[in-house]
């Protein structure tokens, strides 16, 4: 997920809400122990809402998608 990762840097940077100002390494890290802010993330069900800094692990988004995704079809191909 290459891709992803630059795209979600860079919004990251972008994003008034976020504004991530670490370097591109302390990102890689946080991307990949699913510590890095994203746009919309929520705390995971372990975590206390005062302990959560607004990282979400991507991977465990996607892969709750593509699980709904498989189970609901009709619902997910639908278009507005």
């Amino acid at each position: 997920p290459r891709d992803v990762m630059v795209s979600l840097y860079h919004h990251s940077r972008a994003i008034k809400a976020i504004s991530w100002t670490g370097s591109w390494d302390g990102w890689f890290d946080a991307f990949l122990n699913g510590r890095a802010p994203l746009p919309g993330a929520s705390p995971p069900p372990e975590a206390h809402a005062s302990d959560y800094d607004g990282g979400g692990d991507w991977f465990a988004h996607t892969r709750s998608w593509w699980t709904a995704a498989q189970r609901f079809p009709e619902q997910m191909s639908r278009r507005g």
